[in-house]
């Protein structure tokens, strides 16, 4: 019932003067094509599995990035070396303080750093795991581990300062992201 009603969505077409871009994923070629849902589709992208540490960097200095930006660090935001931001403004190490996005314990708006030493370890451990890492799992994988981050800042700020204090970018080490990793290897 919910395939056929999603094959007859997928398939009609949007009202006159109007667009719909529909993304998904998925990490079974062969359960997609089974179900249909590949005919559906007008475009697919194809994604690798990464496994060279090179690629694995790329994608996590880019992720990095975009936390930056979310935060309105600019493009070069996030990524620190020798302890340095290599962009942003104001606040501790160059990077940017203060909670953007309100006191409500959401990462968003906040922005994360990470040290260009951290990110060269992440992509290095991760390349090293058998049968690479899909671009869609080392994109959760960051996210969890910001996320796991940020709520175990926000736990210390709370006991030091009962919570009052500034929340400043959520400092993201690969120690976190492997954690993350292990944590999910047995619930995939």
């Amino acid at each position: 019932m919910v395939l056929q009603t999603l094959l007859v969505l997928l398939r009609r077409r949007p009202p006159q003067g109007h667009k719909l871009l529909v993304l998904a994923t998925c990490s079974d070629e062969p359960v997609v094509e089974d179900l249909g849902l590949g005919k559906a589709c007008s475009t697919v992208q194809r994604l690798p599995v990464l496994r060279d540490a090179d690629e694995l960097k790329a994608v996590i200095e880019e992720a990095v990035r975009q936390w930056a930006a979310e935060a309105g660090e600019g493009d070069a935001g996030g990524i620190k070396e020798e302890g340095v931001a290599a962009a942003g403004a104001g606040g501790k190490d160059g990077a940017r303080s203060g909670s953007e996005g309100g006191d409500d314990g959401e990462v968003a708006g906040r922005g994360a750093v990470m040290e260009a030493g951290e990110i060269d370890t992440a992509a290095s451990e991760l390349g090293s795991r058998p049968g690479g890492v899909p671009m869609k799992r080392l994109l959760a994988l960051l996210e969890m581990a910001r996320q796991a981050q940020a709520d175990e800042d926000d736990a210390m700020a709370g006991a030091d300062d009962g919570g009052a204090g500034e929340r400043g970018p959520v400092s993201v080490t690969a120690a976190k992201i492997l954690e993350c990793a292990l944590e999910t290897d047995g619930a995939a």
